[in-house]
């Protein structure tokens, strides 16, 4: 049973991260490298990741700017990477009103080397969608994290986060009932996840590759 739940978490993490976050910094081709083939094939680079939408069915890309890029069905938006400046005022009137229909959420301050980390606020239109299920979350400084208690979160990823007030964050993981899998890198250490496993007993911890291998 421990080696199903174990190939389980991986299986979802993979997914997860092969989607829409496919080798940040691996894939050296620029989008002129990649060839018409594979833009057929709707291979996109943009701010230093690759994102493979033959991995996310019949979507297709509704915005993209040096900021976010947001894909969807039917011009209905559905996935959104993004990062700390992106503003959504910017967007079109109809993708504006469509924008609480997001369920899969990445944010991170993409193309930052680690000597030069820093961490940002949550940004207030993050704070305003409230059918995120899939949150990633990175280069984020977390004061108040109010906002994810309301949210259906099945998914959550911290990578190189920085807790304001760590024991009262840690408190809130117990409201989000529905949290199957925490991914999670040195940010939090063994002690926080025994308290975090106190109150969602049932979560799986998967520990976050952040240099995937890429061919």
């Amino acid at each position: 049973m421990a080696e199903f739940i174990s190939f389980r978490i991986i299986k979802i993490v993979g997914i997860v991260l092969s989607l829409l976050i496919l080798a940040i910094g691996v894939i050296a081709q620029d989008t002129t490298a990649l060839g018409s083939d594979s833009m057929n094939n709707k291979l996109i680079r943009w701010s230093g990741i690759t994102i493979n939408l033959n991995l996310v069915d019949a979507e297709e890309v509704l915005y993209i700017d040096d900021s976010a890029i947001i894909t969807g069905k039917n011009g209905r938006p559905l996935r959104l990477i993004a990062t700390y400046a992106f503003n959504p005022n910017l967007l079109n009137v109809s993708l504006q009103l469509e924008l609480n229909d997001i369920t899969f959420l990445i944010l991170s301050d993409f193309g930052s080397e680690p000597t030069s980390l820093k961490y940002y606020p949550i940004p207030e239109w993050v704070m305003k969608l409230n059918n995120i299920n899939t949150l990633v979350l990175s280069n984020s400084e977390l004061n108040n994290v109010a906002f994810w208690e309301d949210l259906s979160l099945t998914y959550l990823d911290l990578r190189k986060v920085h807790f304001g007030d760590k024991p009262s964050i840690l408190k809130t993981f117990g409201n989000l009932k529905d949290l199957k899998i925490l991914v999670h890198d040195e940010s939090l250490s063994a002690e926080d996840l025994s308290i975090i496993k106190k109150s969602l007993p049932d979560v799986q911890f998967a520990p976050n590759v952040s240099k995937p291998k890429g061919k």
